[in-house]
Parts: structure tokens; C-alpha cells; sequence
């Protein structure tokens, strides 16, 4: 249920109707920024409300029970404030958001619509697509372990305890040629055979990190551009594919293994009992 200020009431009960929307933004740093589609600057508190008509097309859906709202439409978030390279350093992952319909005319007088965070934010043709999801999503959150064959560490955390200072898997170098924004000739490969930092991560000196989809001799392919030069610094870590078979032959860490790999398969779950022999409980 929503509540609303008398006040407020009595202005919506008017018929006149001078409201709008405003979108409130909050970093991991703490770093406020707003946007409203009304088509003029508005200044609620201590954050300022660019103009953005992208968001006069949204509609909010709300569920009274656990099931997480959404919010749908056409437009696309433009805002000036937010820019591709914050996007890639990943300064907006998981940004709190918070609407609320205010009276322009007087905002100090406002309801609110809707809270979530940013989800997955795309660019393209100069515009970002940012995904808003619910706060109700992190209910689907899982908790706890499920039982499988793969590994469930990140390489190098705690549970892994894998030392990636350690130069056997990784090096420091730079890059030798650009092929395209997410391919680059490394030299300093040489001394290590493809595929070893397939599924790893490449680390540039200010401090962007992407995954490594593949590695072959000298050359890597990334999982998204980056714009690099040659001579620029990157750090290179090896990759994992979370297999217990890797984990002993590229790691020597079966010890630390956060997986199943004896886990049986659903062959052994839908099998039936021996045609022949003797069934009394024994080896099938």
C-alpha cells in the first residue's frame, strides 16, 4: 500500500496534474545521480534531476505477494551522467534505485513507486539499455551449496587456495599488436601452451578486467572490447574450467577441489536393477 501525504492527496484530487517521475541512482561509492522525465532540471534534497524523455514510456508492474515486479516499456536510459567507461570499470554494477512520483511544481511533495537495482547495462548506437530488477529478485538468490561435479571456488579465493602470484600462472607483459578491440598478439606467451589462459582473466593498468574466451599461442580473444595500445601494460591469470581433472593436472590441488566429482549421473539414477544375476542388495 502506498501512503500519501494529505497535502499531496489534495493536490492529485485537483485534477490538475504536475508530476513526474524521478529515478534516484546510488553507487557502491555512494555517489547519488537522478534522472526525471519531466523536461526540466528538478533539485529534491541534495541530488539534481536531468531531463531524460527515455523514461516517459515506462510502466511499473507490482505484485503483492513474493513474486519480483518489473519494469517494461520502450524508452532506454540516456542520462549524461553515465558513460561507457564507468560502465566498464564497473562502477554501476548493482547501482540501488529508487523512483518516485513527484509534483514538479512542488518536490517536496513525492510517492514512492518503486525500489530495485541496476541489473545487466548494455550500450549500443550511443544509448545505454539498463536492466532494472526488483529488490523481491533476491529472494531467488541461492543459498548454500548444490551438489556438483564442477568446482564452486573462484580461482585463487579462499576455499580454492590457489596462488596466483605465483608465475606459473600468471605473467606480467605487455601487448604487442591489436588485431581487433577484443584480439591482441602478446609475445610474452612464449613459455606458456595454448588453451592455459583460456577461461582466465586479462587485467589492464587501470584496472579493467575481462575474461579471456580463448588463448592460442601468442594470441587472446577476450570476451568483450577493450580499447588497448600497443606497449600498454596487462596482467595475464590462468584459466579454469572448474574440472576436477584440471584442478590435479594444471593446479595440483585436488586437496582444495570445492566439487563432486564422483557425484553419480542420472544414468545411475534411472538405471534398473541387473537382468541377470543375483539382486540382494550387492554390487549390480
Amino acid at each position: 500500500m502506498k501512503i500519501i501525504e494529505e497535502e499531496f492527496a489534495a493536490r492529485l484530487k485537483s485534477g490538475v496534474v504536475t508530476t513526474c517521475l524521478c529515478w534516484e541512482f546510488t553507487r557502491q561509492d555512494g555517489q547519488k545521480f537522478g534522472a526525471t522525465d519531466h523536461d526540466e532540471m528538478l533539485q529534491i534534497d541534495d541530488v539534481e534531476f536531468e531531463p531524460d524523455r527515455a523514461l516517459a514510456n515506462l510502466e511499473f508492474v507490482t505484485n503483492a505477494g513474493l513474486a519480483p515486479g518489473h519494469v517494461s516499456g520502450d524508452g532506454a536510459l540516456s542520462a549524461t551522467f553515465l558513460n561507457q567507461e564507468d560502465l566498464t570499470l564497473g562502477k554501476w554494477d548493482g547501482a540501488e534505485v529508487k523512483v518516485w512520483r513527484v509534483d514538479w511544481n512542488a518536490p517536496e511533495h513525492r510517492i514512492h513507486v518503486w525500489s530495485g537495482y541496476l541489473g545487466e547495462v548494455k550500450y549500443s548506437d550511443r544509448v545505454f539499455n539498463a536492466e532494472l530488477v526488483s529488490l523481491k529478485s533476491r529472494l531467488e538468490r541461492r543459498i548454500g551449496r548444490v551438489y556438483a561435479r564442477q568446482c564452486d571456488a573462484a580461482l585463487g579465493e579462499k576455499r580454492c587456495g590457489v596462488d596466483l602470484k605465483d608465475e606459473a600462472f600468471g605473467i606480467s607483459t605487455v601487448i604487442s599488436e591489436v588485431i581487433a578491440l577484443d584480439r591482441f598478439r602478446i609475445d610474452g606467451l612464449t613459455g606458456f601452451h595454448s588453451g592455459w589462459f583460456s577461461n582466465g582473466m586479462m587485467k589492464s593498468a587501470d584496472g579493467r578486467v575481462l575474461r579471456i574466451t580463448v588463448h592460442e599461442g601468442n594470441y587472446v580473444k577476450l570476451e568483450r572490447e577493450i580499447e588497448l595500445s600497443p606497449l600498454d601494460e596487462v596482467q595475464l591469470v590462468a584459466g579454469c574450467n572448474k574440472t576436477f581433472e584440471t584442478c590435479k593436472s594444471k593446479f595440483s590441488n585436488v586437496l582444495n577441489f570445492q566439487g563432486f566429482p564422483y557425484l553419480p549421473g542420472m544414468d545411475a539414477v534411472i538405471s534398473g536393477p541387473s537382468s541377470g544375476g543375483q539382486n540382494d542388495g550387492g554390487k549390480r
